[in-house]
């Protein structure tokens, strides 16, 4: 366990409220549902490779804790 918060990717899941999902463009848990459809003009699909790539470059300068067997959405798009 780590000493810093718990972070987010786009589509994981919320460790305490199950069935429910992280949007990063929305900054709020939703259903499943939520990732069947576009969000503010982009696909799930383009939101979740953005956030990817901006975790990886900032991860060079900043301590995140996200589980390793984090449970994540992102085969649905």
């Amino acid at each position: 366990m780590s000493n810093s918060p718990r972070y987010y990717l786009h589509g994981d899941e919320a460790e305490d409220s199950p069935e429910t999902y992280y949007c990063k463009k929305c900054d709020v848990f939703f259903s499943k549902d939520h990732f069947e459809k576009p969000c503010g003009g982009e696909t799930h699909f383009k939101i979740y490779h953005r956030h990817l790539d901006n975790v990886a470059a900032s991860k060079k300068h900043v301590t995140i804790f996200r589980p390793a067997q984090a449970k994540n959405i992102s085969h649905i798009f």
